[in-house]
């Protein structure tokens, strides 16, 4: 397949995390992963950033060695990614919740001296028994995943750094439904200024057995 088989001759993600809870009230997570993917694809599925990860200038090497080959298929000699993340969850009150949650990814390009950093964030905060017994309501900010450095030949085409509003308000109905309706509003999608804010307003029930 594209992305390799078996234990030696394909992609793989090798990943730690460590939890501390400094106090009562306070959990921290950390963790760190080290991937190689056999084509040049992030794998979050976070952006259309996440597929051809590492855009870079060809040099006439480069268009040389693709031939009839698309010069696509040539870049994808590989990527290899390092990341590095934190969430911190902070009790107010044992109904109110702070949280927040960052990930860094260093990625370069296999025998191609081009490289990008994607950073990604999110703060919010989060109220229990709103409404219903059992309910809760949040509200969340931040950055989808987007470039924030490219070195050697690689290249940056965003125009903006594209940020995300969320809220929700879950209603419990019975012991076994709730009910949460939502909007997302995202602005400058994708990286793009040019780009419209997206409304996405959704509703989402949970039966529980």
């Amino acid at each position: 397949t594209p992305l390799g088989a078996g234990l030696f001759n394909g992609s793989y993600v090798a990943a730690a995390q460590l939890t501390l809870s400094p106090a009562k009230s306070v959990d921290i997570g950390l963790n760190y992963s080290h991937s190689y993917h056999q084509v040049n694809i992030l794998g979050t599925g976070l952006s259309t950033a996440d597929i051809g990860a590492i855009l870079f200038s060809p040099n006439t090497t480069e268009l040389a060695r693709a031939g009839g080959v698309p010069l696509f298929a040539v870049a994808n000699q590989g990527i290899k990614i390092n990341t590095f993340g934190a969430t911190v969850a902070f009790r107010i009150s044992p109904k109110v919740t702070l949280a927040g949650s960052a990930s860094y990814m260093q990625s370069d390009l296999t025998g191609l001296n081009a490289s990008t950093d994607f950073l990604s964030w999110l703060v919010g905060i989060q109220v229990k028994d709103v409404i219903t017994k059992g309910g809760s309501a949040g509200l969340l900010f931040g950055s989808p995943l987007n470039r924030v450095n490219t070195g050697g030949r690689a290249i940056d085409p965003e125009t903006a750094t594209p940020y995300q509003l969320e809220g929700f308000l879950n209603l419990r109905l019975t012991d076994n439904i709730s009910v949460t309706p939502g909007v997302f509003v995202i602005f400058n999608p994708e990286g793009f200024s040019e780009n419209r804010t997206v409304y996405v307003p959704v509703v989402r029930t949970t039966f529980t057995f």
